[in-house]
């Protein structure tokens, strides 16, 4: 049996499954609930997103590249023009991720030497992922 990582009791229960669980304990007794947990739609989405994707989505679907496909990347950095006025090169500053929570655990690891003086500060509250990389990092 592979051992696993003893930092990772240190982490403790994810706090939006503790909400979720009081929800239902809520809803179990028949009250009253305003969720307002992870943000997830309680509208339809619009007929033209759903077109969009429908369109897009090839017969045969595989995972992207690790650096995603060019015409991904090229569009996002012209929404980072559009938006904030801001000129990246897709191919050398963007790269894409499965999810802002991805991407915030991993950037530390792409711009910290754990041998050098550079550290990460966050605050409190944070995101699930900002303390969690910390605490897998032994500090």
């Amino acid at each position: 049996m592979p051992t696993l990582n003893p930092l990772l009791s240190t982490l403790g229960a994810y706090p939006a499954e503790a909400l979720h669980a009081e929800k239902r304990a809520l809803l179990a007794a028949e009250r009253e609930v305003f969720d307002f947990s992870v943000g997830d739609p309680l509208e339809p989405t619009d007929p033209r997103i759903v077109a969009a994707f429908q369109g897009a989505v090839p017969a045969v679907s595989q995972y992207p590249t690790i650096a995603g496909e060019d015409d991904g990347r090229a569009a996002c950095a012209e929404w980072v023009a559009r938006r904030f006025g801001v000129t990246l090169d897709p191919a050398r500053e963007l790269l894409p991720s499965a999810g802002s929570k991805e991407a915030i655990f991993h950037l530390p690891l792409a711009f910290l030497d754990p041998r050098g003086p550079r550290r990460v500060l966050f605050g409190t509250p944070a995101i699930r992922s900002t303390s969690a990389w910390h605490a897998l990092r032994g500090r």
